[in-house]
């Protein structure tokens, strides 16, 4: 999380709501936020029990541009 952040910026299960994946949220039911897992991979998902690739695809492109955004300081 961000230095300074005591809450999350973006909550999981808004993120998935979002991306219209809330189907998976008790699969990250062990993050507080997004920002706990910006630097996952495709391998990292699979692991975590998301079995169909182009949702895994769609998880991992938001959690980069949503690292991108993050590095810039635009949260």
């Amino acid at each position: 999380m961000p230095a300074g952040c005591s809450s999350p910026h973006l909550d999981i299960t808004q993120w998935l709501l979002i991306l219209e994946l809330d189907q998976y949220t008790s699969l990250f039911q062990d993050y507080g936020g997004v920002e706990e897992i910006l630097h996952f991979t495709e391998v990292d998902v699979k692991e975590m029990g998301v079995k169909n690739a182009g949702h895994r695809t769609r998880m991992v492109s938001s959690l980069k541009a949503l690292a991108a955004k993050y590095e810039k300081g635009q949260y």
